[in-house]
């Protein structure tokens, strides 16, 4: 259409071929490039018939689909990444602190800065920064993984019959050479980088996303628009861990046969394999987003429309929602104390600290919690996480949206089961804790290894975790804590020890044998019943959103709308996605019984207490669960006159009460909404 406003309708709401629609300047704010699409040289027709909010909501779903894989690739590639790099969970808090940190700042100053600008070009800005920081993520492989030589050491296998296996029973050992072991700090600065780049990306989508949508759409089409939209972000979990299940399923170094299978604790999957992935779909997106107009051409001509009518019927004409103003400190201070002097506001926002907070590990470390207690491997932790649990999580949202357009709540009712889920979910989560593996028992394990009398000779303290299986049916921490001094492979290539000191014989006065791996248990019965209860407290989490988002949307004047939600994820992040991690990480940290040792400090956590982990996580998040339905109850008190959607009842007054534009807006606001 080349400088038209795209799509306009012809008398009577003829559509069969586009007219240009030219709106009073003197009561529009928009100009013919405020609905044009595209940028620099991609303008145009075909870019111009991009201009529907139906296309914006798929993108927008499909980018927020996106942007949350690569938050659940990391956790779902997280214990992986802590055996690469050897780090603690509590240093994985600290580096998912950057992302939080660049969050807060981008949901101060950048949304307030562009949230009257082009929004969706910011967005795609955004895009760029999120895609980034994937590549960025990627470089520690790169730059500082483990060659094939360092890990074949690590894992007790040999490549000739000369050099033999480190692992075993040997007398004459020496402790490695300390001089050589520096640490591990700049694989760990390069993600912390990678991790604030993605907070950037994360603000912008969020913060401008919501509001450009909510600004070009009837109020009554906001709640089911925003829930499609939220179920495509809701389904990026399930694309990110079915990544990250795909990726764990080869090799660090592809193509490298390490001697042991995926199973084997020591298995280090192609963690940074997604990332790449994930990086390069997400640059060949943003240029496509970025090519939405500031404002939508039905919306803009709705927004004229009621203009008019206003000044026709002698009405106070209001400035429209989008409209261009000078942005400053000063004036966002003022904006800024609007909003806290909002009790609705403010009591929801403390809520969503307190839930956020007691959320927090289940969103950060949900598939590393099921390695741990049922004994499943990253790959299988992965696909369950995102396949099964999650698809609840986008059905509620999906649900809840259709049921909240139908119904039309009011805003106390939408407050109010608020309420009545948050009671549910902290219910939930202290049933986590009854769900645990009896038979899996890894403070017996370290036990049974490291306070022998039976392998005092054999100089294991820096021996790497290889579990074997005893015929005794016990599970040793390697062969040197078993006491082994012989190792073979059976005829299918598996590795075999004997001559065993701590693990009694066949006969009596004999030593005993083992076989690679940790000894089989039975975990799937707990594990079924966790996996229920996580459904279902998925699917009320789902529906939760859902209201929430509306009440955070409507307790607030419109033209704070998006500095109103970039302030929100500012101060949840500050007091939420920021501390709770490293918290919650150092409360998992508390519950491990074997830590692999290096020269320079503790290395990663090979083994944890199951049933004080359980305890000590979910009771501290149902706590915290709880205190937030608090806070909900007071929102609740405050949310009684909020507008939730479009007033209908003067749509039935009358065509007496009306004036003759008035009845022409409403009837071009009719042919808009189709």
């Amino acid at each position: 259409m080349n400088g038209s406003l795209a799509n306009g309708l012809n008398e009577g709401g003829d559509r069969s071929a586009p007219k240009k629609i030219v709106f009073d300047r003197s009561v529009s704010a928009y100009s013919e490039r405020d609905v044009q699409c595209g940028f620099w040289v991609c303008r145009g027709r075909f870019w111009q018939r991009l201009a529907s909010k139906k296309l914006y909501v798929l993108l927008f779903g499909l980018i927020g689909c996106i942007l949350n894989s690569t938050t659940s690739y990391f956790y779902g590639t997280l214990t992986t990444i802590e055996k690469s790099i050897q780090i603690s969970s509590q240093s994985v808090g600290i580096i998912t602190a950057g992302s939080d940190l660049s969050f807060v700042l981008a949901s101060l100053f950048l949304s307030y800065y562009a949230s009257n600008r082009r929004k969706p070009l910011w967005i795609a800005m955004g895009i760029v920064s999120m895609a980034l920081s994937c590549f960025v993520n990627a470089l520690p492989h790169f730059l500082f993984a483990p060659n094939r030589e360092e890990l074949e050491a690590a894992a007790g296998n040999w490549t000739t019959v000369v050099k033999g296996p480190d692992n075993l029973c040997r007398t004459e050992r020496l402790p490695p050479d300390c001089s050589l072991d520096t640490g591990n700090v700049r694989p760990q600065m390069v993600l912390f980088l990678g991790s604030f780049l993605s907070g950037i990306g994360t603000s912008l989508y969020f913060t401008l996303g919501v509001t450009y949508l909510d600004d070009n759409v009837r109020k009554d089409k906001v709640p089911v628009l925003t829930s499609l939209a939220a179920f495509g972000r809701r389904l990026g979990p399930l694309v990110g861990f079915s990544l990250a299940s795909f990726s764990l399923k080869y090799f660090v170094h592809i193509g490298v046969d390490p001697g042991y299978g995926t199973s084997d604790p020591r298995w280090i999957g192609a963690w940074w394999l997604g990332w790449l992935v994930l990086g390069s779909v997400l640059l060949f997106i943003s240029p496509i987003f970025a090519s939405f107009p500031k404002v939508l051409p039905r919306a803009a001509e709705r927004i004229s429309l009621s203009r008019q009518a206003s000044r026709t019927s002698e009405a106070t004409a209001t400035e429209p929602e989008d409209e261009e103003r000078d942005a400053s400190f000063r004036d966002m201070l003022v904006t800024v104390r609007r909003l806290v002097t909002n009790p609705a506001y403010v009591f929801n926002n403390a809520a969503s600290i307190f839930y956020f907070f007691g959320y927090m590990p289940f969103f950060l470390f949900q598939a590393k919690y099921i390695e741990i207690q049922y004994r499943l491997t990253p790959s299988q932790a992965n696909m369950v996480t995102g396949s099964v649990s999650l698809v609840f999580s986008a059905l509620g949202i999906l649900i809840a949206g259709w049921v909240i357009q139908k119904v039309r709540p009011t805003s106390r009712q939408l407050a109010g089961w608020n309420i009545v889920t948050s009671i549910l979910s902290a219910s939930a989560i202290v049933s986590y804790a009854w769900f645990g593996c009896s038979a899996l028992n890894n403070a017996d394990i370290v036990a049974n290894s490291q306070d022998a009398t039976c392998n005092v000779d054999c100089n294991c303290d820096f021996v790497k975790y290889a579990p074997i299986c005893g015929n005794d049916g016990q599970t040793y921490l390697s062969p040197c804590h078993a006491g082994c001094r012989e190792q073979f492979k059976d005829p299918n290539g598996k590795p075999m020890f004997a001559n065993c000191t701590c693990i009694v014989g066949p006969q009596p006065g004999d030593f005993g044998s083992a076989i690679g791996g940790s000894c089989p248990v039975d975990c799937w019965t707990p594990f079924y019943l966790f996996l229920i209860a996580v459904c279902l407290n998925k699917f009320i989490g789902g529906t939760e959103s859902a209201a929430n988002f509306l009440i955070g949307l409507r307790c607030v004047e419109p033209r704070d709308k998006a500095i109103s939600m970039g302030f929100s994820m500012a101060i949840n992040t500050l007091f939420s996605f920021l501390p709770a991690p490293i918290i919650f990480g150092a409360i998992i940290d508390r519950t491990c019984v074997l830590w692999g040792r290096t020269c320079a400090k503790s290395g990663n956590c090979w083994l944890y207490d199951g049933e004080a982990l359980r305890t000590s996580m979910n009771y501290t998040a149902a706590v915290f669960v709880i205190i937030g339905t608090c806070f909900d109850v007071g929102t609740w008190y405050h949310s009684k006159n909020f507008k939730i959607f479009d007033d209908t009842t003067d749509e039935q007054s009358g065509p007496e009460k009306e004036t003759e534009m008035v009845s022409l807006v409403k009837e071009k606001e009719a042919q808009l909404s189709n």
